[in-house]
């Protein structure tokens, strides 16, 4: 039986670029090209599958961030307070590009690497380079030996289709939150059980517009933490419910959210008229009256509860009613209940790897509050994403997302508008029988609109 021993010298092989089943030299033919087959012992480098290169490629960019993450955390921690911004910035652009070059072929050796452990080489006979007499490729010993090495990654590199939802997401702008129980919901998939999870989202908004005499300011960071919970009544029917607890304030983050949309060219004005890291969520009426919304102590949301049917294994539709149980301040609250129908629909498209995912949802809410003659009551979602299983179980997702309007009869977008924003992120599991965690991001598409700048999400869910 092979050892951890065996697993670690097919990941030396791959570091030091020689061939990983033999430990041949010569597998690239420039820094950017890597040969057909090993010199040595005749290994088809392209192991055939459909999509094989494209795991390469997504191991390379996976890489090349955490090492990005890596470097800027570090230099983040030793310089704080006053970070090295523009330093970051230009260094954090030149790396972003020349990382995935100089980390190229070794992530290309080490990808077939890990291929082998899970798909051990053939027996089947292949040529050797050069035109010598046929012989076997290294067959059922080495097919042994490298059993253990798939046990020393754990099943998180087995080839199994295992959970293929994308993330739930609600919107966490308290202008949409604070109306609507509508958000993305995936499907239940059968013979889940009990499934528990949890989510935080935390994110930074900087929002400013001003129409005399209307104006609206939010700015500062909002926390939420989803408890999510689920349960199957049978084949059919299932049941959840989702406790918020949710908390404001001034946040940290201004700088390094004027450092991330500078790297991509996003010059926004607002950011540099604001005082970093300062509450602030005011909003200016047409009879030159202010509201005024106090970020208050953190503290619960209004919670969720679900009842869903499944008309097929891939399509499923739910209602939702939120109850109004939020000890937040005004403004962080529905302060009544409200009801939501989703419809949402999974499908594997044609390459298995891929899982397409898409929503379309209903809801009610009662007009009420201090501006309860500007309400909208009835509002519409849809969301349309991918997750793509890049290795093993190991997935990478994009799900983007839309939500109507809350309010009306203002000359104000960030009252008025849709939110439209792209969730995206990782969704890793260690393990066929472990959990699946969740690190991702949300970015606002609509910069006239509600949604938060940046969200970061971090959860795991079982």
């Amino acid at each position: 039986m092979p050892t951890l021993r065996t697993a670690l010298l097919h990941l030396v092989r791959a570091l030091a670029l020689r061939c990983p089943h033999c430990g041949g030299r010569g597998l690239f033919r420039s820094w950017l090209r890597m040969r057909e087959t090993c010199p040595t012992c005749a290994l088809a480098l392209d192991r055939g599958e459909r999509g094989y290169q494209v795991g390469s490629y997504m191991l390379n960019i996976i890489a090349a961030e955490l090492i990005f993450l890596a470097l800027f955390l570090g230099v983040l921690a030793a310089t704080w307070p006053e970070p090295p911004w523009a330093l970051l910035q230009y260094g954090g652009a030149a790396m972003m590009v020349l990382a995935p070059v100089l980390l190229y072929p070794f992530t290309k050796t080490v990808f077939l690497a890990m291929d082998l452990m899970v798909r051990p080489a053939g027996t089947a006979i292949q040529p050797e380079v050069g035109g010598g007499a046929e012989r076997p490729t290294a067959g059922r010993q080495g097919g042994k030996a490298t059993a253990g090495a798939a046990a020393f990654l754990g099943l998180c590199l087995v080839p199994s289709l295992g959970a293929q939802e994308l993330p739930a997401l609600r919107p966490i702008n308290p202008i949409i939150s604070s109306r609507s129980a509508l958000g993305f919901t995936p499907v239940v998939p059968r013979g889940s059980g009990w499934s528990f999870g949890i989510t935080m989202d935390h994110g930074n908004v900087i929002e400013a517009q001003e129409r005399p005499p209307e104006r609206i300011v939010i700015d500062g960071e909002l926390t939420r933490l989803d408890l999510a919970l689920s349960r199957e009544l049978g084949p059919r029917w299932f049941v959840a419910a989702r406790v918020p607890i949710e908390a404001a304030d001034g946040g940290f983050l201004d700088g390094f959210v004027d450092w991330w949309h500078g790297l991509f060219g996003f010059d926004e004005v607002v950011r540099e008229e604001r005082p970093s890291n300062v509450y602030e969520y005011s909003l200016g009426l047409p009879d030159s009256s202010l509201i005024v919304r106090d970020a208050g102590q953190p503290g619960l949301g209004d919670i969720h509860l679900m009842a869903g049917f499944r008309h097929t294994p891939g399509w499923q539709t739910a209602v939702t009613v939120a109850l109004p149980t939020s000890t937040r301040p005004v403004g962080f609250q529905l302060g009544t209940v409200a009801v939501a129908a989703t419809t949402t629909w999974r499908s594997r498209l044609k390459w298995d790897r891929l899982t397409y995912e898409g929503s379309l949802g209903l809801g009610y809410t009662p007009s009420e509050g201090d501006l309860a003659d500007r309400q909208r009551r009835w509002f519409a979602q849809a969301s349309s994403g991918l997750r793509w299983r890049a290795l093993g179980l190991q997935s990478v997702y994009a799900n983007l997302y839309y939500h109507s309007g809350a309010y009306h009869d203002t000359e104000l977008s960030m009252l008025s508008a849709s939110d439209l924003s792209l969730d995206f992120g990782f969704l890793l599991k260690p393990g066929a029988g472990g959990p699946e965690i969740l690190a991702g991001l949300t970015e606002d598409l609509y910069v006239f609109g509600p949604a938060v700048d940046m969200v970061f999400r971090l959860g795991i869910r079982w």
